[in-house]
């Protein structure tokens, strides 16, 4: 399963121009001033999947822009905690250059760009629905 979408940890609930509710839909006019955002954090969608999946391999991303490597690190391990996800992708200016690829109980891999990444990426989901004796020790998609 590939949800390939990032989807966004707010979404937008009024929109307000000089205190006073905008009462158009659609796109808003690009002459307004003062326009104010209400946010309010958006469902999450990655805690779901293993209910919906649930012998699926899952790997999340985390995208840190603060903190250091091992701030980022521990980031990333907290989606595997209570079996959500697989493993995790790490990226963002707290990591630094590359990517890490981090899998419960296995020390974080490291990718210095998107094409060895995908490339991991593409040769794990290929092998993810074969059966375990193939050498994957992930989940299975048929049991």
């Amino acid at each position: 399963f590939f949800h390939a979408a990032a989807l966004s940890d707010y979404t937008v609930t009024a929109v307000r121009v000089a205190g006073e509710p905008l009462e158009r839909s659609g796109k808003i006019p690009g002459d307004l001033r003062d326009i104010h955002l209400v946010l309010e954090p958006a469902a999450k969608l990655l805690p779901r999947l293993r209910g919906w999946f649930p012998n699926a391999w899952i790997v999340g991303w985390k995208f840190e822009m603060e903190g250091s490597r091992e701030d980022a690190m521990s980031a990333a391990e907290a989606p595997l905690a209570g079996n959500r996800t697989d493993a995790t992708i790490l990226n963002g200016c707290a990591y630094g250059p590359g990517f890490g690829f981090l899998e419960r109980q296995n020390p974080l891999v490291h990718f210095p760009d998107k094409r060895e990444l995908a490339q991991f990426l593409a040769s794990r989901a290929a092998v993810a629905g074969k059966p375990h004796e193939s050498g994957f020790p992930g989940r299975q998609l048929c049991e």
